[in-house]
């Protein structure tokens, strides 16, 4: 009777560890990689997050999700291939969660469903977006260009080129210096903090959702603000030339300084605020 206890038991481990290993699939995988190569990733769901480092590999772990059927990670030439493959008739798949490590100049495009995307500590040019994700970015990539539908965005990077674009999410994004910046939602706030380099441009659009800007003091540029329905404030400029035209809601233009850079701000019915820092 003994041995028939300990042998089913036995088999009911077993068959626990059987049932439990799919979700719990652990990824460790290195590739040599381009110091400068593209790194294109796909996950459905689950997160991604991505850390630059200074070896020239690309470093995979986490865990792959329980229905998943397998992990794709090739090196072509310059380009590092990052999958996570799904059954062609998939259901019931649990998301899977990636953590990166990729050579900092690398140049990164990210696309998710429903995964968090998290980037840092990268110099190349970074290409994220999701449909209903977190975007966040940080360090001093080159460029960003960050997309969501359904999630918020969030740049804190010293790049030159930066744009961000959500349907319903709330976009924050902070920059030293950037040539260009373009911020554009439907129903989602957008605020920025930061400066523009020499004859750069800001530009931010929103239909219900409200603008706000904090620039520096002495930032020389042209200004045209424009509300359809919401509130227009601004420590730039004489708020009192704010005027309805042909009843198409407020608009206040001017200059300050020398000008040069450009400052280009419209909402539908949200408020337009701009702070000095």
């Amino acid at each position: 009777m003994k041995k028939i206890v300990t042998t089913a038991l036995v088999s009911a481990a077993l068959l626990l560890i059987a049932l439990a290993s799919p979700a719990q699939q652990r990824i460790d995988e290195k590739r040599p990689a381009s110091p400068a190569g593209l790194v294109a990733v796909s996950n459905l769901a689950g997160s991604v997050v991505v850390k630059g480092w200074d070896k020239a590999e690309v470093a995979v772990t986490g865990t792959l999700g329980k229905g998943s059927e397998r992990l794709e990670f090739e090196v072509s030439g310059d380009r590092t291939t990052i999958k996570v493959v799904l059954p062609k008739h998939a259901h019931d798949v649990d998301g899977s969660d990636l953590e990166i490590r990729v050579p900092a100049g690398s140049r990164l495009d990210v696309d998710t469903v429903s995964a968090d995307i998290t980037a840092s500590e990268l110099t190349g040019s970074l290409t994220i977006q999701t449909v209903s994700g977190e975007v966040s970015a940080a360090g001093p990539a080159k460029d960003v260009n960050a997309q969501s539908v359904s999630g918020g965005i969030k740049v804190d990077a010293g790049g030159a080129q930066i744009s961000a674009k959500t349907v319903s999410g709330t976009v924050t994004v902070k920059s030293a210096s950037p040539q260009n910046v373009e911020m554009e939602s439907v129903s989602g706030d957008l605020r920025f903090e930061g400066g523009l380099a020499q004859g750069g441009a800001f530009r931010a659009s929103t239909v219900s959702g409200s603008v706000d800007a904090a620039l520096p003091s002495g930032l020389a540029a042209d200004f045209s603000l424009g509300t359809f329905s919401g509130d227009l404030r601004s420590a730039f400029g004489d708020n009192s030339t704010a005027r309805p035209e042909d009843h198409s809601g407020k608009r206040l233009s001017f200059t300050t300084g020398s000008g040069g850079s450009r400052v280009k701000i419209k909402t539908f019915s949200g408020n337009v605020t701009l702070t000095k820092r």
